[in-house]
């Protein structure tokens, strides 16, 4: 009965667990303070996949200060402080490749599947739209 009522809680403990696991495209998924020139397309196309990933993080582009998630107002902090068209002065001559195919992904994915939020965070990013 005791080996029973073990295996019983191994499993109960199992699948809350499982249950807990971030959805595919959570800021939780991500290091904090993950640099985006890092990221790859596969975790960009993941977050815009999580619709509530990307209405946290319009809500950043906003209100920085105000941001709820530390990853999500990183990443808006990170994308704020990129210069014209995507520039990163910082970035190895690698990471700004990186970088501007991801600021391409960035804004096709947030235009086409989220264009009222795009619209909202477009004021924010005016000069990473920039050529």
């Amino acid at each position: 009965m005791k080996i029973f009522i073990c295996i019983i809680a191994i499993a109960l403990t199992r699948s809350a667990v499982s249950q807990q696991q971030a959805p595919s495209g959570s800021f939780d998924r991500l290091p904090q303070n993950q640099a985006i020139s890092q990221l790859s397309s596969a975790q960009m196309q993941r977050f815009f996949n999580n619709a509530d990933s990307v209405r946290v993080l319009t809500g950043c582009f906003a209100n920085l200060a105000a941001c709820p998630n530390p990853t999500a107002s990183s990443i808006a902090g990170q994308i704020l402080s990129l210069g014209a068209g995507g520039s990163c002065a910082p970035c190895s001559a690698a990471e700004q490749s990186n970088m501007n195919a991801l600021v391409k992904l960035f804004v096709e994915s947030y235009r086409t599947k989220y264009p009222a939020q795009f619209e909202q965070v477009k004021p924010y990013i005016a000069h990473v739209l920039q050529n």
